[in-house]
């Protein structure tokens, strides 16, 4: 015969804490600032077409993975486990994205020439410069390829994402009696 299921309050979900609570603001400004940075360069990027100089690629050759990371860091935080979001963030961004982007450069430099080599001694690969020095030759904002490239619902989804973690949260912080 079963017993019926009983919730104990010292086995109940913890309230959400103080500490808890600023991982999960922390990490909303960072998705959000991620999920611009993203944005921008999406609506600027034509891919595989011609070299993008303006915009964001005027201050680093990858907006891109910059959002991306910004993306990534904030999910990691709003899960409020900082051991796992490091463990990510150091394997996939030592690993992972070093990788794709010399694979992505190479292409490019196949394509442009010296006319990459030239962007690449100019305009640094992750960490942006403020103050480029780099002419935007090339590229401009076009709402269109947001849409063609599927990038609005992809913003959606990380949103979504992240309010799912405010709403576990919430769920936590009321101890099931």
């Amino acid at each position: 015969r079963l017993s019926p299921v009983t919730i104990d309050s010292s086995t109940a979900l913890s309230p959400l804490t103080t500490s808890s609570l600023k991982l999960l603001i922390t990490g909303t400004i960072s998705v959000i600032i991620g999920q611009i940075i993203h944005l921008i360069s999406a609506g600027y990027l034509v891919k595989k077409e011609i070299l993008i100089t303006a915009g964001p690629y005027k201050y680093v050759r990858n907006p891109f993975y910059v959002g991306n990371f910004f993306t990534d860091f904030g999910l990691g935080l709003m899960s409020c486990n900082i051991y796992a979001t490091l463990a990510y963030m150091l394997f996939f961004y030592t690993f992972i994205i070093p990788n794709r982007v010399k694979k992505e450069e190479r292409m490019l430099f196949e394509k442009h020439k010296e006319k990459y080599t030239e962007y690449c001694n100019t305009v640094p690969r992750f960490i942006p410069k403020l103050f480029s020095k780099m002419k935007a030759l090339n590229g401009s904002f076009q709402k269109e390829i947001l849409y063609k490239h599927k990038e609005i619902p992809r913003v959606f989804r990380i949103l979504s994402i992240a309010a799912l973690f405010f709403i576990v949260s919430a769920l936590k912080s009321n101890k099931i009696k």
